[in-house]
């Protein structure tokens, strides 16, 4: 999933996201969103999720709001990871393939943007590769995320987290292959792969050095 942080979003995006605090007034939507909202018992809490449909300057826009949990929550970070995750988890195969979601109003620092950024981004990870037979509306179709009202301090915060996200995701595609795909020579190739440029040094023990250290059980 690629993630943007804009100004300014492209104009043609129907599903547009936004976070809010447990408890915070709506009444910046519009007044159907709003009773849609209440009635259907949407508060804000965290990882609670509300979608509804507006016209906006002669466009029908698909509307969610991702709840937040209360605002000085001493688990704050933890449940911005839940608003992002629940938005991702709602809408990855919903067939929208971009979505512009509004960090502004909520009173978020930078770190909770970012983690708010993250767990969208990790809730997208699957391993399709070999589910040949996944019918075509259960395969994901949201790629792009256009971030905006995203608090000062957020480029930088989300460039640690993006680095975090990208690890993980790593990880996550060689714990899943089969041992046919990833082996002890294959897994080399692949780490040396990823860690192409960075400076990285990467030890690879062979059975003499493994028996000299004492690794008999994993020799075995």
């Amino acid at each position: 999933m690629q993630i943007h942080l804009t100004a300014t979003p492209p104009a043609d995006i129907r599903l547009h996201a936004r976070v809010v605090n447990q408890g915070q007034a709506l009444g910046a939507l519009d007044a159907a969103l709003v009773e849609g909202a209440a009635a259907s018992r949407f508060t804000g809490r965290a990882g609670q999720v509300f979608e509804g449909f507006a016209s906006v300057d002669g466009t029908v826009r698909r509307i969610a709001l991702a709840g937040l949990g209360e605002a000085g929550s001493a688990d704050r970070r933890a449940h911005c990871e839940r608003a992002g995750a629940a938005l991702t988890a709602k809408y990855l195969v919903s067939g929208e393939t971009a979505m512009v979601l509004d960090l502004g109003g909520a009173g978020l620092s930078a770190e909770d943007a970012a983690a708010v950024l993250l767990a969208l981004r990790l809730r997208a990870w699957r391993h399709d590769a070999y589910r040949t037979r996944l019918p075509a509306d259960k395969r994901p179709s949201l790629t792009t995320v256009h971030v905006t009202g995203a608090p000062e301090g957020t480029a930088a915060a989300w460039e640690r987290d993006a680095a975090l996200a990208k690890g993980v995701e790593f990880t996550r595609g060689l714990v899943t292959e089969p041992a046919n795909i990833i082996y002890p020579a294959s897994f080399v190739a692949a780490c040396e792969d990823a860690f192409k440029g960075t400076g990285a040094e990467i030890t690879v023990l062979g059975e003499a050095e493994m028996e000299a250290l004492g690794m008999g059980a994993l020799l075995g």
